[in-house]
């Protein structure tokens, strides 16, 4: 409806700019029908695809110079040679020519003509120039992954049903020894593979089982008066007899996704706790409340102190991890 203070907000709270209608019309080609140039630049600058078309096949140019839509048209124009993808100006030039928009005839025409002259290496000019600081590098991505369909609302969603997926998980573990430990919906971001939203296989969730058997004691460490301790360096407790690999891979399918057991056993205490360091404290922009709380949370009787069991490259067999 042309209102920019209204979109700016929606701007703001980061809505998808490419969303688009049952019919396929996006907001930024609305805003071209109607002739409304202040939303329209700020659609531009929020990174909108103007190449996107509705059903019928129209960009937000056609339906603009269809319109007679001048000023648009040319705001339109200006970003589809900066882009350089200039194929939607001849079907927008033979439409204001049946309409008989001829000031949008003319403007085509040209841009044609400037367009004849441009590279044909099919590439933006924000592409083929360097990007001079981390801002326009952000935008650049961020550019690519709006136009490749990754935006932050199919982001929510995928980070939704990867949540759903690992608290199914959870729910049907079937032995008390099993724990989730690694985050499915995170890890789809981290292992984000292609822009248009594909992981790597190794996006999984990570299944902890702690092993049945003595509580290992940590040198220094326990406060239990056990006999028999085991040497605690730097987060290591060395402890023979274990592989290199942690863990064992059992692949997803199109009902689950893949997950890793890994093999843990128990320690009777835990060790301090980096990020709780006095100097880590002082150093860190965390509040110390907070990671009270997270001392709080690690040492409680539903987090079970533990060590994976790993032995270093090419140590197999000699100690653990």
């Amino acid at each position: 409806q042309g209102h920019p203070g209204v979109l700016e907000s929606l701007l703001r709270a980061r809505v998808d700019v490419n969303h688009q209608q049952a019919d396929g019309r996006t907001p930024v080609y609305i805003a071209s029908c109607r002739g409304h140039l202040k939303t329209v630049e700020l659609l531009i600058k929020a990174l909108a695809d103007i190449n996107i078309q509705a059903k019928t096949g129209k960009t937000p140019l056609y339906i603009a110079s269809q319109n007679g839509r001048y000023e648009v048209a040319e705001l339109l124009v200006r970003e589809s040679i900066l882009q350089c993808k200039l194929e939607s100006i001849q079907p927008a030039l033979r439409c204001a020519q049946e309409f008989g928009n001829s000031r949008v005839v003319n403007l085509l025409q040209l841009a044609l003509s400037i367009g004849d002259s441009l590279p044909a290496d099919n590439g933006s000019i924000a592409q083929r120039r360097p990007a001079t600081c981390d801002s326009e590098l952000s935008q650049q991505l961020h550019s690519a992954l709006s136009q490749s369909g990754f935006v932050d609302s199919r982001a929510a969603l995928q980070s939704a049903v990867a949540d759903v997926l690992q608290d199914i998980l959870r729910r049907r573990q079937t032995h008390d020894g099993y724990f989730v430990v690694g985050s499915f919906s995170e890890g789809w971001g981290n292992s984000l593979k292609t822009l248009n939203g594909k992981t790597d296989t190794e996006s999984d969730i990570d299944m902890m089982q702690l092993v049945q058997g003595p509580l290992l004691h940590p040198t220094g460490l326990c406060e239990c008066g056990a006999v028999q301790t085991v040497e605690y360096k730097n987060g290591h407790v060395l402890s023979p007899g274990f592989a290199s690999s942690p863990s064992t891979a059992w692949l997803g399918s199109t009902l689950r996704p893949a997950f890793d057991e890994v093999l843990a056993r128990l320690l009777c205490c835990y060790p301090p706790i980096a990020p709780l360091h006095k100097d880590r404290v002082f150093k860190s922009n965390i509040a110390e409340p907070v990671l009270k709380l997270l001392q709080q949370d690690l040492t409680s009787d539903s987090s079970p102190c533990h060590v994976v069991h790993a032995a270093p490259p090419g140590k197999a067999g000699s100690s653990s991890v």
